[in-house]
């Protein structure tokens, strides 16, 4: 079951091979994972140290990943469709420590053929890690920071009318969209005894962008801003009840929030094959979503036979607010 044919484990350099910016890194272990069951969002399912709705965490913290291991496993969320699997680094007996900063910008790219002038871009990234011990070989820590800067760019290409003389004049002009996400991620172990381990992680990321939604036909009066935090609290306990029996205890908290907000509350305008303005009819949305996760797991071995038997008990608040398109919309499709 667990070398079935279109399983993925990445390790070692297969990891660093991977983007570094936490976006991207989702996006290419979502592509890897292909296509998934339409129940699960179009998305297949991550799992962090063996807890669901997991936030992919830093590339730095990541020790492992497997992608579609032993897919009708009984503890997945969709038996038989693709999954991700992501265990963390543990803390380490010596200190260690690193520190990365990337740059680029427009001076390496070549002009949009979609615009007369070339659009300015750059992107800024700083990352750094520590772990070592607290108490020799009984605990330790690992710490994950990082922050990422992303100014790109989107062409809006439209015509519009002249307000005063009401000709059609062409818009052709490169808008800079701001993107920041910073990060954090820690993590402690400790053993408590011969008998007790414990696991304590914690994660916490933010994301905010600006000038969203706008490109080709779209003008900048559409765009919108987003805002999504993302904060998740971990504890697992281990028991070695004897040398054949294991029992797991994991107990997870996420708390989720995601807020877009228009840049203009008025009615959208669109006029096919010219431009689309007006109100980007997204208003004051947000989505507030709190999860708590209680999971009990008890394996043990006989001769040639291993079993697991466990149980989990979840819940989960949501509250919701969407105004989309309250403040109506205008079509012209010509004729």
């Amino acid at each position: 079951s667990d070398n079935n044919q279109n399983a993925v484990v990445l390790r070692g350099r297969e990891l660093e091979a991977l983007p570094n910016d936490p976006q991207a890194l989702a996006a290419a272990l979502q592509a890897m994972a292909g296509p998934t069951d339409p129940e699960a969002g179009g998305q297949a399912q991550v799992k962090v140290d063996g807890f669901s709705n997991g936030q992919i965490p830093p590339k730095e913290a990541i020790r492992e990943v497997r992608i579609n291991n032993n897919p009708f496993s009984a503890e997945n969320e969709f038996p038989g469709w693709n999954g991700i699997e992501i265990f963390t680094q543990p803390g380490a007996d010596k200190w260690h420590g690193s520190f990365a900063f990337d740059f680029n910008d427009e001076s390496l790219n070549s002009r949009n053929p979609f615009t007369s002038t070339r659009a300015p871009y750059q992107q800024r990234a700083y990352s750094g890690s520590l772990s070592g011990p607290v108490v020799r070989k009984r605990a330790s820590f690992s710490i994950y920071f990082g922050r990422y800067l992303s100014d790109a760019n989107s062409v809006v290409n439209a015509t519009v009318l002249d307000p005063v003389t009401l000709k059609p004049v062409t818009v052709n002009e490169s808008f800079v969209t701001p993107d920041v996400n910073h990060y954090g991620n820690a993590r402690f172990d400790l053993k408590v005894n011969k008998m007790h381990t414990l696991v304590g992680r914690f994660n916490y990321s933010e994301s905010r962008q600006d000038l969203q939604g706008i490109g080709g036909f779209t003008l900048p009066s559409r765009a919108f801003r987003g805002k999504r935090t993302n904060f998740i609290i971990q504890l697992t306990e281990t028991a070695l009840i004897n040398e054949k029996t294991v029992n797991e205890t994991r107990f997870q908290f996420i708390r989720n929030r995601n807020a877009q907000t228009s840049v203009s509350d008025g009615f959208a305008l669109n006029v096919q094959d010219s431009f689309n303005g007006g109100g980007s009819q997204f208003g004051s949305s947000t989505d507030a979503r709190d999860r708590y996760e209680l999971q009990n797991f008890t394996s043990w071995t006989t001769g040639n036979h291993f079993l697991k038997v466990g149980a989990r008990l979840r819940h989960a608040k949501i509250d919701s607010i969407s105004e989309q398109n309250f403040g109506g919309a205008y079509t012209f499709a010509g004729g």
